[in-house]
């Protein structure tokens, strides 16, 4: 005894054999009612609200980019380099996303991005350019907007490129899309 597939109660068996109803034509122009929509059950309710409750728990990611570049920054005074160091690396990965990049554009961070290219600690300079360069080397939009009068990174990444402490230990990334 072989088990016979079930179909849909709702989905007649011919129901690819019958011509498709031309774009724009609706049900009451061939005389067939709609389908009718399918019944939220109470568990089903359920269970759609838990993944509400589950995506509303995931951390947002314009908040991470926030904290991690002003933890970059140093805002409270507070961190060592190696800390910084680790903040621009989790910023750069959150802006390998060009939707979080564009987002962190619109928020005018690539503004205190650059700011890094003139700190005191070499790789922080470094950390700064692999951020903008992530960031830009793949959209035109952005790599406009960090070359404007309003951020213009290229006087502050060509003073980084030249210091020769900088050179070994920035990633090429960083000024490759200016090339």
């Amino acid at each position: 005894s072989t088990a016979r597939p079930t179909r849909h109660p709702r989905v007649p068996c011919d129901c690819l054999l019958r011509p498709r109803r031309p774009l724009g034509a609706s049900s009451a122009d061939d005389g067939t009612a709609p389908p009718p929509l399918p019944v939220l059950t109470a568990e089903r309710i359920r269970e759609l609200r838990g993944v509400s409750d589950a995506m509303d728990a995931l951390p947002d990611q314009m908040e991470q980019m926030r904290e991690a570049l002003d933890a970059a920054l140093d805002v409270n005074r507070s961190l060592g380099v190696p800390d910084r160091l680790e903040a621009l690396e989790a910023l750069q990965e959150l802006v390998e996303d060009v939707d979080n990049a564009r987002d962190l554009m619109a928020a005018g961070g690539f503004a205190e991005v650059k700011g890094l290219l003139a700190a005191e600690e070499p790789r922080l300079q470094a950390g700064a350019a692999w951020v903008l360069g992530t960031a830009a080397q793949n959209d035109e939009a952005l790599q406009s907007h960090l070359c404007s009068a309003e951020v213009d990174v290229m006087p502050g990444l060509a003073a980084a490129a030249r210091r020769a402490s900088v050179l070994p230990t920035a990633p090429a990334r960083g000024v490759s899309w200016l090339l």
